[in-house]
This record gives structure tokens, sequence and C-alpha cells, in this order.
């Protein structure tokens, strides 16, 4: 069986949970004899080492852009990096012409999973929804910045989530999925005719059973011989690195030889900016270590999680 997965982004150099997640779903989906097909949208640059495509799974990308006018060059570059609303003519044909699919599975909402949505209602295809984050269960704040219209910019795109009916997504799916239980709750309440399943994330157990840690110390020297609270995630404000920042120097005071790890890719240049600011007004460089993105089941990811403390 060959299944369509819709992704909004799939950028190796910014490598995070969704893409792990979707990475260990597909080993476990050829185990069982379904076969993958990713299309996400083209890079700006080249698309570098993809691991997907390492692991042997087909990956198409198609043109996408921001349908916004007016937007300056860095957010536009912000809202490609996060898989913002984009749009794409190139994916209606690419999907048209993929004959074979049995099952449409996005992994995104707005106008890309409207697309998947309405070839896969002219195919009469099951149609797959799967929540990587959250939807109904974020924060107000957070709520609202995703609800809010794009800033210093004319959102001409708005017609083809119309068109495509972007709002009906969860409403027309076959089944939801996500990895939060509470998630599930508030979607089976607000949805009750619909099947939601929580679906929590794989974890290859091999890939921590080697010892790692050396690999770790050997990046980042710094960590040696220090307690290690560790945020893995990409800097973005969802993700609200911020607020660790904040009770920094509480934990600090608390354990003296603790040395903040903040590991993955920047995906909001201006929160990463603040980050940085923040680290410095607060004469925090050699109490917080920024790694930077770091490859899927990279050793010194194992490492750092096997360091990792509990305070």
């Amino acid at each position: 069986m060959r299944v369509a997965h819709l992704l909004r982004k799939l950028d190796p150099a910014e490598w995070s949970g969704t893409e792990t997640a979707i990475q260990r779903l597909f080993d476990g989906l050829r185990a069982n004899g379904v076969d993958p097909v990713v299309f996400c949208p083209r890079l700006q640059r080249g698309p570098g080492a993809d691991p997907l495509s390492a692991s042997g799974f087909e990956v198409q990308r198609f043109r996408a852009f921001v349908p916004v006018l007016g937007l300056s060059r860095q957010r536009k570059r912000q809202l490609v990096s996060v898989g913002g609303n984009l749009m794409s003519f190139d994916l209606l044909t690419s999907l048209w012409r993929e004959r074979e699919m049995a099952v449409m599975h996005v992994h995104t909402l707005g106008r890309i999973g409207g697309i998947g949505l309405t070839i896969a209602k002219q195919r009469r295809l099951p149609f797959v929804v799967t929540i990587h984050g959250g939807v109904l269960d974020l924060p107000d704040k957070i709520k609202r910045s995703f609800n809010a219209p794009v800033d210093h910019g004319w959102e001409w795109g708005k017609l083809f989530g119309v068109l495509f009916q972007s709002h009906r997504l969860f409403c027309d799916a076959d089944a939801i999925l996500t990895c939060n239980g509470k998630e599930a709750a508030l979607l089976q309440e607000q949805f009750p005719a619909k099947r939601v399943l929580v679906q929590p994330h794989g974890v290859p157990l091999e890939i921590y059973r080697a010892d790692q840690r050396q690999a770790a110390l050997d990046a980042f020297p710094q960590i040696r011989d220090r307690q290690i609270p560790l945020c893995l995630g990409r800097i973005d404000p969802i993700k609200n690195q911020g607020w660790l920042l904040e009770q920094a120097p509480a934990i600090f005071a608390k354990y003296p030889r603790a040395l903040l790890v903040l590991a993955g890719p920047c995906t909001d240049e201006p929160y990463g900016r603040h980050i940085e600011q923040t680290i410095t007004r607060q004469n925090l460089g050699q109490r917080v270590l920024l790694t930077g993105g770091l490859p899927p089941n990279d050793p010194r990811v194992v490492g750092l999680l096997q360091l990792a403390s509990t305070l």
C-alpha cells in the first residue's frame, strides 16, 4: 500500500522533533508493508543530505511560496522556516499524477493541508490528519499568535484557503492522530463523530543502548563534570526557551555546577537574537550552551540525552 504524506517542511539543516517522529513512523510503516512517499516544499538552497532519502524513502519536492505581499525578506524566511501557511500550485499537479496512492496523510494544516484534502476528495481516498504539537491544547498567547493576521503585509492567498476548504480538515478527516492525550480529548469533544487516536512517538531503543556520552563530551567539552539540564528543540517562541533563561539565575544559584544546554536549530531569527541578547545581558555566556542544529539520531544528541541531569 502506498501512502502520500504531506509535510509543511523538510529541511535537514533545521531537523527537529516533527521530522524525527515522521522518520520513525516511516520505519514502522515500512516494516508493515506500507510504502510512504513524501511531498514537501523545495528548499531555496540544495537540500543536502536528506535523512529520509538516505533511509530509502521517496521524497518529492514541490514549489511553494508565501502568498503575502509586502513582507520583508527576513519575515518570509521565518515563515518558510516554520512551514507557515504556504501555497503551492505545483503540489496540485504532483498529487494528481500520483496514481498509486491509497491514503492521503497530511502532517500540516492550512492551505497545504487543504490541497491534500481536495485531492483526497476528488480521488475518493481516505484522508488522515496528524497534529504535531498542538491545535486546541495550546496557551492562549500562542493561539492568538497563530490566528493573528500576517504583520506588515497583505495576504492575498486567503482565497485559496477557502477554495481548498482548509477550515474543514478536521471535519472531513477519516481519522485524526495526535501524540497528546489532552489534545485528543479536546478534539473528540469538538468533533464527537470523528475517530481521534493518540499515537505516541516511536523510540528506537537500539539507538540509545550504545553509550554515546563521549561523542557529546568531544563535541562540547564545556559540559564535562557539569550537571546538564537539557532543552532539546528548535529555538522558537513556541518552545519557550526564554522562560528557561528567566529561571536560569535561580537554577544556577541552587545548582552551582549546572550548565543549561539548548540544543536545536533556530527557526525564528528575531527570537534567536533575543535569546542570545538575554544570555549576554544576564552574563550567562559561561552557563548556557547553544549547540545549533544536530542531525537526527546523531551520536552527539544521544550523548547529550544520556548525560542530561534531573535537577
